[in-house]
């Protein structure tokens, strides 16, 4: 049955309930620039950036815009759409393709009343990819240290509030595109990017250029792993159970917090089979996790 509020706009581009949802790749890239500056959409900018990338290269769809505008006319529309772009997926701007047409820009917006409008949106966006060159920097370092720590936790919240720390450390960093070159799809033609561009197919994607993704569930990993080693290098039954507590008391605190990566992590070493096996430890707690569990499962996943 088809949508009673889908309208078919100029250019062939389909609208439902005023917005543009289907078209030509080229008419949808004419809807990135208003008429006017203070105009944008910017709902539909960032869904077009983000999906026109199945198709498009970011640095080809920057250069066609550029080559939109006459040289005699001001850049100042497409000056507003590079400071959205900057802003939603700067980690675009570390290919040097792309910052060819970026340099481009800035000579025709200078010695104009845009020279310090682009001036501000470059700076902000240095200061982003600084900050994610020194986020990869103590990965590095982390990943080549090989001394062991003995890491002990005072109390479950004191633990909680650590693991939030790190999970917003990492979950900053991960862009909106990270999660799209993930796609089983779109990896595939990664891997047949050679031939593809040998075709010239302008659906050809380049390949990932950060692995802030990666190493977020790679941590989620590593804490699973974290949780059921503490439980199970404990000697005795008292010392097991007060480890078990307060896991699952950070697991609690975590859900309150909306930290549900965490939590949930904990939940699942919890009921790993080399922990679940332990009936004299997990029978004492028994009652805790399934109250875990159902906070979990009514905040995490509502109907």
């Amino acid at each position: 049955m088809g949508n009673a509020n889908a309208a078919l706009g100029p250019g062939g581009v389909m609208y439902s309930n005023g917005n543009a949802v289907s078209g030509p790749l080229d008419s949808l890239i004419d809807l990135l620039i208003p008429a006017k500056c203070d105009e944008f959409d910017k709902d539909y900018v960032f869904s077009f950036l983000l999906s026109s990338r199945l198709f498009v290269r970011p640095h080809e769809l920057l250069g066609r815009l550029l080559s939109s505008v006459p040289d005699h006319e001001p850049l100042d529309r497409l000056v507003g759409l590079l400071g959205l772009w900057t802003k939603t997926f700067p980690y675009d701007f570390r290919d040097e393709r792309i910052m060819c047409h970026v340099k481009h820009i800035v000579a025709r917006c200078a010695n104009t009343e845009l020279g310090d409008r682009v001036s501000d949106l470059l700076c902000a966006l240095l200061n982003r990819l600084t900050d994610l060159e020194h986020h990869e920097e103590e990965l590095r370092a982390c990943q080549s240290n090989t001394e062991k720590t003995n890491m002990k936790w005072t109390s479950a919240s004191q633990l909680a509030q650590l693991l939030c720390r790190i999970e917003r450390k990492l979950a900053k960093h991960v862009g909106p595109e990270e999660f799209l070159q993930c796609n089983g799809n779109v990896l595939s033609k990664q891997e047949g990017s050679s031939v593809c561009a040998q075709n010239g197919t302008p659906g050809n994607q380049d390949p990932k250029k950060t692995c802030n993704l990666e190493t977020y569930l790679d941590w989620s990993a590593r804490l699973r792993l974290l949780v059921s080693n503490d439980i199970l290098q404990c000697d005795g039954i008292t010392e097991r159970s007060r480890i078990v507590e307060m896991w699952s008391g950070a697991a609690q605190y975590c859900l309150l917090v909306g930290n549900y990566n965490s939590a949930t992590a904990i939940l699942e070493s919890l009921d790993a089979t080399p922990v679940a096996r332990l009936t004299g430890t997990v029978n004492n707690k028994l009652s805790n996790k399934s109250l875990l569990r159902d906070f979990s499962s009514a905040n995490c996943f509502p109907p």
